[in-house]
């Protein structure tokens, strides 16, 4: 029954093993819980419903043809609004 409420891939790795008792089977699984979850990306998780959220990343803006002329005119960099130099980021 214990092996039956596990995540992942653990149920069918555990069984493998055979454990002759329920505190085997515990041990187990504690170790292979603990090899995912430390090969696993780390991620946002979302407690109230469960979801994993990606982090989430500055979106890029598209700017029309008309803003390019304008901020390469000024000599503007094109993702903010400061002058741009040789090794600006």
């Amino acid at each position: 029954m214990f092996i039956g409420i596990l995540k992942d891939n653990i149920p069918h790795d555990v069984h493998l093993w055979e454990p002759d008792s329920l505190e085997k089977a515990f041990r187990l699984a504690r170790k292979m819980e603990s090899k995912i979850m430390a090969t696993r990306k780390h991620t946002t998780h979302n407690y109230k419903d469960g979801s994993i959220v990606a982090p989430s990343l500055p979106q890029p803006i598209r700017l029309t043809p008309q803003q390019l002329e304008e901020k390469r005119a000024k000599g503007f960099c094109y993702s903010c609004d400061r002058k741009y130099t040789k090794g600006h980021k």
